[in-house]
Protein backbone atom coordinates (compact mmCIF):
# COMPACT_ATOMS: atom_id res chain seq x y z
CA UNK A 1 0.00 0.00 0.00
CA UNK A 2 0.86 3.27 -0.78
CA UNK A 3 -0.13 6.67 0.58
CA UNK A 4 -0.06 10.43 0.31
CA UNK A 5 -0.21 12.90 2.85
CA UNK A 6 0.32 16.61 2.70
CA UNK A 7 3.76 17.42 3.83
CA UNK A 8 2.85 19.88 6.32
CA UNK A 9 0.09 17.85 7.42
CA UNK A 10 0.33 15.82 11.35
CA UNK A 11 -1.87 13.91 12.67
CA UNK A 12 -2.99 16.19 15.14
CA UNK A 13 -4.65 18.58 12.65
CA UNK A 14 -8.16 17.85 10.63
CA UNK A 15 -8.29 15.88 7.21
CA UNK A 16 -7.37 18.37 3.97
CA UNK A 17 -9.80 18.21 1.63
CA UNK A 18 -8.56 15.87 -0.90
CA UNK A 19 -5.14 15.78 0.12
CA UNK A 20 -4.97 12.26 1.39
CA UNK A 21 -4.99 9.07 -0.53
CA UNK A 22 -3.87 5.93 -0.73
CA UNK A 23 -3.21 3.28 -3.55
CA UNK A 24 -2.25 -0.35 -4.12
CA UNK A 25 0.40 -1.02 -6.47
CA UNK A 26 0.39 -3.40 -9.14
CA UNK A 27 2.54 -6.60 -9.93
CA UNK A 28 5.33 -4.00 -10.82
CA UNK A 29 4.79 -1.83 -8.52
CA UNK A 30 3.16 1.08 -9.86
CA UNK A 31 0.68 2.88 -8.58
CA UNK A 32 -1.17 5.85 -9.45
CA UNK A 33 -2.86 9.22 -7.72
CA UNK A 34 -5.15 11.09 -9.76
CA UNK A 35 -6.53 14.81 -9.27
CA UNK A 36 -3.69 15.25 -6.85
CA UNK A 37 -4.06 19.46 -5.59
CA UNK A 38 -0.66 21.22 -6.57
CA UNK A 39 1.54 20.89 -2.99
CA UNK A 40 4.00 19.19 -1.21
CA UNK A 41 3.33 15.80 -0.27
CA UNK A 42 4.83 12.62 1.73
CA UNK A 43 4.48 9.52 -0.14
CA UNK A 44 5.24 6.24 2.05
CA UNK A 45 4.83 3.06 1.24
CA UNK A 46 4.56 -0.29 2.92
CA UNK A 47 4.68 -3.97 2.85
CA UNK A 48 5.02 -5.95 6.07
CA UNK A 49 8.12 -5.19 8.00
CA UNK A 50 9.56 -2.50 5.28
CA UNK A 51 8.67 0.24 3.08
CA UNK A 52 9.84 3.98 1.69
CA UNK A 53 8.98 7.58 1.82
CA UNK A 54 9.96 10.00 -0.38
CA UNK A 55 8.79 13.87 -0.41
CA UNK A 56 7.98 15.14 -4.02
CA UNK A 57 6.03 18.00 -5.05
CA UNK A 58 2.61 17.79 -7.67
CA UNK A 59 3.41 20.21 -9.86
CA UNK A 60 2.35 18.86 -13.03
CA UNK A 61 -0.76 16.53 -14.15
CA UNK A 62 1.68 14.13 -14.65
CA UNK A 63 4.30 13.95 -12.61
CA UNK A 64 5.63 10.74 -11.79
CA UNK A 65 7.44 9.93 -8.49
CA UNK A 66 10.85 8.01 -8.53
CA UNK A 67 10.33 4.98 -5.87
CA UNK A 68 12.43 3.60 -3.57
CA UNK A 69 13.91 -0.12 -2.73
CA UNK A 70 12.00 -1.47 0.42
CA UNK A 71 14.36 -1.36 3.58
CA UNK A 72 13.37 -2.41 6.87
CA UNK A 73 11.87 -0.25 9.08
CA UNK A 74 13.11 1.85 11.61
CA UNK A 75 12.80 2.89 15.19
CA UNK A 76 13.25 6.47 16.88
CA UNK A 77 13.26 7.06 20.79
CA UNK A 78 12.37 10.75 22.08
CA UNK A 79 13.74 11.55 25.26
CA UNK A 80 11.02 14.44 26.57
CA UNK A 81 11.46 16.67 29.79
CA UNK A 82 8.41 16.81 31.58
CA UNK A 83 8.18 20.29 31.83
CA UNK A 84 4.89 22.87 31.21
CA UNK A 85 6.00 23.27 27.62
CA UNK A 86 5.48 19.68 26.80
CA UNK A 87 3.40 18.22 29.57
CA UNK A 88 -0.09 17.08 28.19
CA UNK A 89 1.10 17.89 24.32
CA UNK A 90 1.90 15.96 21.24
CA UNK A 91 4.84 14.50 19.91
CA UNK A 92 3.99 14.14 15.91
CA UNK A 93 5.25 13.58 12.42
CA UNK A 94 5.06 15.62 9.63
CA UNK A 95 3.23 13.67 6.43
CA UNK A 96 2.98 10.33 8.53
CA UNK A 97 -0.32 9.72 10.02
CA UNK A 98 2.25 9.19 13.59
CA UNK A 99 1.77 11.26 17.35
CA UNK A 100 2.37 10.37 20.33
CA UNK A 101 0.63 12.00 23.56
CA UNK A 102 2.94 13.25 25.86
CA UNK A 103 2.06 12.95 29.61
CA UNK A 104 0.76 15.44 32.05
CA UNK A 105 3.13 13.65 34.55
CA UNK A 106 4.68 10.58 35.35
CA UNK A 107 4.90 9.72 39.32
CA UNK A 108 9.03 10.15 40.27
CA UNK A 109 9.71 11.10 36.85
CA UNK A 110 11.44 14.51 35.42
CA UNK A 111 11.49 13.06 31.94
CA UNK A 112 9.75 10.32 30.03
CA UNK A 113 11.09 7.98 27.01
CA UNK A 114 8.97 8.02 24.06
CA UNK A 115 9.12 5.48 20.96
CA UNK A 116 7.73 5.67 17.66
CA UNK A 117 8.18 1.95 15.42
CA UNK A 118 7.58 1.01 11.90
CA UNK A 119 8.55 4.06 10.87
CA UNK A 120 10.30 4.04 7.30
CA UNK A 121 13.79 5.29 6.08
CA UNK A 122 14.55 9.06 5.50
CA UNK A 123 14.51 12.13 6.71
CA UNK A 124 11.63 13.12 8.61
CA UNK A 125 10.92 16.01 10.90
CA UNK A 126 9.33 15.54 14.05
CA UNK A 127 7.54 18.41 16.00
CA UNK A 128 6.07 19.11 19.61
CA UNK A 129 2.83 20.48 19.56
CA UNK A 130 1.37 22.97 22.33
CA UNK A 131 -2.06 24.16 22.65
CA UNK A 132 -2.50 23.33 18.82
CA UNK A 133 0.31 25.06 17.79
CA UNK A 134 4.02 24.07 16.84
CA UNK A 135 6.27 24.33 19.63
CA UNK A 136 9.15 23.25 18.15
CA UNK A 137 10.46 20.88 15.68
CA UNK A 138 13.91 19.05 14.31
CA UNK A 139 14.78 16.57 12.00
CA UNK A 140 16.32 13.05 11.79
CA UNK A 141 17.46 10.58 9.96
CA UNK A 142 15.36 7.34 10.05
CA UNK A 143 17.83 4.52 9.66
CA UNK A 144 16.75 0.93 8.32
CA UNK A 145 16.11 -1.50 11.07
CA UNK A 146 18.04 0.83 13.98
CA UNK A 147 16.71 2.84 16.48
CA UNK A 148 18.09 6.88 16.30
CA UNK A 149 17.71 8.81 19.41
CA UNK A 150 16.36 12.44 20.35
CA UNK A 151 16.36 14.68 22.84
CA UNK A 152 13.75 17.56 23.37
CA UNK A 153 16.89 19.73 23.90
CA UNK A 154 17.47 19.10 20.09
CA UNK A 155 14.13 20.66 19.52
CA UNK A 156 15.27 24.67 19.08
CA UNK A 157 11.58 25.94 20.41
CA UNK A 158 11.03 27.79 16.23
CA UNK A 159 8.56 26.37 14.47
CA UNK A 160 10.32 25.91 11.30
CA UNK A 161 8.34 23.16 9.93
CA UNK A 162 8.56 20.16 8.14
CA UNK A 163 12.18 19.99 6.27
CA UNK A 164 11.76 17.72 2.58
CA UNK A 165 14.34 15.12 1.84
CA UNK A 166 17.01 15.60 -0.45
Amino acid sequence: MVYLRPLSWTSGQPIPVGGFDSAWTDSLGDYRFSNVPLDTYRVEARLRDSGWSRTVRAVDPRNQVATGALHKFGMLEVEVDLTDSTRGERLELFGLDRSLSIPDSVPGQQSIKMYFDSLPVGLQTVCIWKMGRDYGDTTVRILPDSTTYLDDDDFNGVPEGPSEDP
